[in-house]
């Protein structure tokens, strides 16, 4: 049975003024279908930019993510992230913050 969800050799350094930083080092994991997996661990170690690489959202620097055997190399409808931060605006209604994007 083919995996769901793969990554093969994940990483991801990101270039800033002071120098780069190597945010995810050399991930390898795959995940059935139908399967839960959960991401553990301590404030910046990488969590969330992994999450973004699955999502789309940021682009590996070597590596690859498949979903059902297709290269992830943007986001797409078939997948989604909740942020953790609010991203709705507190002054308008749910129904106009649901509005504001169309």
């Amino acid at each position: 049975m083919a995996n769901f969800l793969v990554l093969d050799g994940i990483t991801k350094q990101f270039k800033l003024d002071k120098g780069q930083v190597q945010a995810l080092e050399d991930i390898h994991f795959e995940v059935a279908k139908g399967e839960l997996i959960c991401l553990i661990g301590s404030s910046g170690c990488g969590k969330t930019t992994l999450l973004r690489v699955i999502a789309g959202l940021e682009k590996q620097t070597s590596g690859r993510v498949l979903l059902e055997d297709k290269e992830i190399e943007t986001t797409g409808r078939e997948r989604g992230m909740v942020f953790q931060e609010p991203r709705l605006f507190p002054w308008l209604t749910l129904e106009e913050n649901v509005a504001f994007g169309i």
